[in-house]
């Protein structure tokens, strides 16, 4: 009669866990890429300036360069909110966050575009960049800083197909998928133009901080 060794009981126990933890580690792989784009949806739906903050801050990081998330300032129709705000060697970014379940279209100058539902419903919505550039003219009202050093940005979500009918208007606002946005901005940080002197620079951004947090607090009160 054939006698099975403790050594042999030992190396299938190993096999078998090895078994049992690939098929556990492949299971979570398939799980997490079948449902990351419906967390990632969900997410950007529930609070799309949180869901966009680490295209920013990467986008800072690698370029170590300025910061801001949330500004608001001001009340009514001088209000301005921008959703994040990035502080380059030749440019302020000033970034508007967007989220679209479908397909948008339109032209630069039009003053409403066209939104596509993934259920086929057709709607017209305002112009993001027209927008964008709204919340850009104000925020240099507010700062004293003139708008010719900033670039306005839209971001959309990866699945929003974009038809752009045209090309004009662009170098004003540009509309781009978030993952994008950090060669957006080493575009325009490799343009030959006159950087910021730092100095000026960390005071502009110091000074639109100090503007947001000055409406954060009177909020508080």
């Amino acid at each position: 009669m054939p006698q099975i060794t403790f050594l042999e009981i030992t190396s299938y126990d190993v096999r078998l866990g090895v078994y049992v933890a690939f098929a556990v580690i492949a299971g979570l792989i398939f799980l997490y890429l079948f449902l990351r784009a419906p967390i990632r949806k969900l997410r950007a739906k529930g609070n799309i300036t949180a869901a966009y903050f680490p295209y920013a801050y990467k986008t800072a990081l690698h370029g170590d360069y300025y910061l801001i998330n949330d500004f608001v300032r001001g009340e009514g129709a001088s209000r301005v909110r921008i959703d994040h705000i990035i502080g380059g060697d030749k440019y302020i970014y000033v970034i508007t966050d967007c989220y679209f379940d479908g397909a948008i279209s339109g032209m630069a100058e039009d003053a409403s575009w066209v939104f596509y539902s993934r259920k086929g419903k057709k709607q017209p919505i305002k112009n993001p960049l027209a927008t964008n550039r709204a919340m850009l003219n104000r925020l240099s009202m507010v700062s004293g800083i003139n708008s010719s050093f900033m670039v306005g940005v839209v971001l959309v979500n990866e699945e929003c197909f974009v038809s752009r009918l045209d090309e004009k208007g662009r170098g004003e606002s540009e509309l781009v998928s978030v993952k994008d946005l950090e060669s957006l901005v080493e575009d325009y940080e490799s343009r030959d133009v006159t950087a910021f002197v730092k100095k000026e620079l960390w005071q502009a951004i110091h000074d639109l901080h100090e503007l947001g947090k000055a409406k954060e607090d009177e909020r508080r009160r």
